[in-house]
């Protein structure tokens, strides 16, 4: 995502500078993701999953409100539109074959516009056994905007290879989130997640959310704690590329706990989930003779 950033604002607004090492622009981004990229050319149509949400980040780019939000949107989802129709277009999929659709939306204070690019790239799937460490490390706000910034602070922390992600603690011991997902733990008959007060709420976490209310499972807003990692019935993390992932193998920096099974509340929990994704999914017409704008 940095190298892209970077690219756009040499490539389309080259008379500001191009930070190659730290990004100091306004700037926002999301990660989406396609439900039915593999059929979609016969269709000559996709669905995207969440994608008002994604849109009303992007729209977040202009603190200031000085562009319209509808224009920034309707930027946003003529080009998201492309990027995957182009992928489509030249690459061979499998019917189970989904994309993640990158955008980024920055500022062109000389034009008083917004400029929007995105990038579609296939979403792997993951090896097992499923691994997440933590770090020490501290999220400036606002906890409710995807920055770029936030990209660039994150940028030197180290994941090893063999793990999937890294999650984010304080120094009591406190999980806050992943450094690019969600974070929540099943512990006493309830998930456990931080508030979205400390943390961005992701558009996978939101749909989680919304299975449990409607399947009667409980939430903690909580933080979960580093010292209760022993009580801990199952442990996962959500995002775009990944859904609702449980980890095999969590690693507080101190001891390594295994979760090889699945308990009831967990595969409730799985189970709701699946349900409601489809309720959350947009589906979009492609375009002809469409052009980036």
């Amino acid at each position: 995502p940095l190298d892209m950033y970077r690219s756009v604002r040499q490539r389309i607004l080259p008379t500001q500078r191009c930070y190659s090492n730290t990004i100091k622009a306004p700037g926002v981004y999301t990660g989406m993701r396609t439900v039915g990229a593999g059929n979609a050319m016969l269709r000559k149509e996709i669905g995207i999953l969440q994608l008002d949400m994604h849109l009303q980040r992007l729209a977040k780019v202009d603190a200031l409100d000085r562009i319209p939000e509808s224009r920034i949107k309707q930027k946003a989802i003529k080009n998201i539109k492309l990027v995957i129709q182009q992928y489509i277009d030249t690459h061979q999929l499998a019917p189970d074959d989904e994309l993640r659709v990158l955008a980024i939306a920055t500022l062109n204070d000389e034009q008083n516009d917004v400029v929007v690019e995105a990038i579609a790239t296939p979403i792997i799937k993951v090896n097992v056994p499923i691994i997440v460490g933590t770090t020490t490390f501290t999220r400036p706000p606002p906890f409710n905007v995807k920055s770029l910034q936030w990209m660039e602070d994150r940028k030197n922390v180290v994941i090893p290879s063999d793990y999937n992600e890294m999650v984010i603690c304080d120094h009591a011991g406190k999980i806050y989130e992943g450094l690019s997902s969600n974070f929540l733990v099943v512990q006493d008959d309830s998930v456990v997640m931080a508030s979205t007060k400390y943390v961005l709420q992701g558009t996978i976490m939101d749909v989680v959310e919304k299975a449990c209310k409607c399947s009667g499972i409980p939430i903690r807003y909580n933080m979960p704690l580093l010292s209760e990692a022993g009580h801990w019935n199952n442990v996962a993390i959500t995002s775009t590329s990944r859904l609702l992932l449980p980890v095999n193998r969590f690693n507080t920096g101190n001891e390594i706990y295994n979760f090889p099974t699945k308990g009831e509340l967990f595969l409730k929990l799985e189970e709701a989930f699946h349900d409601k994704l489809m309720d959350y999914v947009t589906t979009v017409q492609f375009e002809e003779d469409s052009v980036i704008i």
